[in-house]
């Protein structure tokens, strides 16, 4: 068994302690002890309850002295003073094109098969034997 191991306590455990923090050897004979016949430890624990709600955080100065007016004024200027030494930021799109409706396309009768990749792929058994021949995976067909 590795003896090179260590329990983290609470600083009440540890401060009349030298080193790592052991039970005594007969609280650990009677927790074993308890064990084998099937008894268990009873745990004292008490609910630290839910905690209070935080309070509302309001948009109110704390500082008595300054009227909602003031404080309203202050927050206009800083937001102009913002809005004016605000640097433009390049765009790539130019909201003065009108908007162009997107074009459909019309089919005629003759198109309404798929094209190409889109077209569901079957194979025949010839087909699959001719392409094992050509790749040297059949012995290829002798003519007699």
């Amino acid at each position: 068994m590795d003896n090179d191991w260590d329990i983290e306590c609470s600083d009440e455990e540890l401060k009349d302690c030298k080193g790592p923090w052991e039970p005594k050897p007969e609280e650990i004979d009677r927790l074993y002890t308890m064990l084998e016949n099937g008894e268990s430890q009873e745990l004292y624990w008490k609910c630290p309850g839910y905690r209070s709600p935080s309070p509302e955080i309001t948009e109110e100065p704390e500082d008595d002295n300054e009227s909602k007016e003031l404080v309203l004024n202050k927050r206009i200027i800083y937001l102009l003073i913002l809005f004016i030494y605000r640097p433009e930021e390049p765009t790539d799109f130019d909201f003065m094109d009108e908007v162009t409706s997107p074009k459909l396309k019309i089919r005629n009768k003759g198109e309404e098969t798929l094209k190409g990749s889109a077209k569901k792929k079957t194979a025949s058994l010839d087909g699959v034997l001719s392409n094992m021949r050509r790749h040297n995976l059949l012995p290829s067909k002798k003519k007699s």
